[in-house]
């Protein structure tokens, strides 16, 4: 069985990817689950106006885990895409073209559409402090309807793909720059991608707290405010800084998972 199971990922390339990614992807998003929590730890203390400022528990305590399996599983259609269109673009098109952005941001969006309900059910979780992630799937469908599962996908839709162009696309031209500096590939890898990383986390920080805004109060009887609304409410408690208050967490957030995964990457022979 397990021959068969060999002979056929080598002769399908694309298709071993896509698993390789999604384990990859489950698992790295599995290990960034502190930083998740962190993230949304800052934005929840901002949404009720306490202070922010970094202490020790925001990120190490006993409840530090929960909600990995939500994240593992979130991860799952982004990476999948990322790595069987990784190899395809390898396989069958110029690196660097339009078709490639352009194919790498629509997967992505469509990944972010289905990683959308476990997003919000590791949000709802943290703010009811649930111990159950069945139950915060319940409490959140009772409360309102199924289709509140899918509550900011437009936004993670938009982030996702802006993610997977960056990881995709950004890190290897990163990685060129600094080779031509006489670093090796392995290192100009590791460099590329916390550098990549961690500019999209913190360049991107205002999507993922409109993200926030959005699907908070899940789990009780609600309607998400539009997003114009968020902006205002926003623009109006802290101007432009209001954007930016989960920027750091999510900073390192996205370097550690372009750092994970380019170890994971490097780790294995190119397909």
């Amino acid at each position: 069985m397990a021959n068969k199971i060999t002979e056929y990922f080598n002769e399908h390339p694309i298709q071993k990817q896509m698993w390789l990614g999604s384990i990859y992807g489950a698992l790295v998003r599995a290990m960034a689950t502190p930083l998740t929590n962190w993230n949304n730890l800052v934005l929840r203390l901002h949404q009720r106006g306490k202070s922010t400022k970094f202490q020790k528990k925001h990120l190490f305590n006993p409840s530090m885990m929960d909600g990995a399996t939500g994240n593992a599983i979130s991860a799952i259609p982004t990476y999948t895409a990322a790595f069987g269109l990784r190899t395809l673009f390898k396989e069958y098109y110029t690196p660097g073209t339009w078709s490639e952005f352009v194919g790498v941001f629509m997967a992505g969006m469509a990944a972010g559409v289905l990683s959308t309900p476990f997003e919000l059910l590791v949000q709802a979780r943290l703010e009811t402090k649930s111990t159950s992630t069945r139950k915060t799937l319940t409490t959140v469908i009772l409360s309102n309807t199924p289709q509140a599962l899918l509550r900011g996908a437009n936004i993670i839709a938009f982030r996702e793909g802006a993610w997977l162009t960056s990881y995709m696309a950004m890190l290897p031209l990163i990685s060129g720059e600094l080779q031509k500096q006489g670093l090796g590939k392995v290192e100009s890898d590791a460099g590329s991608a916390v550098i990549s990383g961690g500019t999209f986390g913190f360049f991107t920080a205002w999507v993922n707290t409109m993200r926030f805004e959005r699907q908070s109060h899940a789990a009780t009887p609600s309607c998400p405010p539009p997003y114009p609304l968020i902006v205002k409410k926003l623009w109006i408690k802290d101007g432009v800084m209001g954007f930016f208050k989960g920027a750091v967490p999510r900073s390192v957030h996205t370097s550690f998972t372009a750092f994970a995964l380019n170890a994971l990457i490097n780790s294995r022979p190119e397909p």
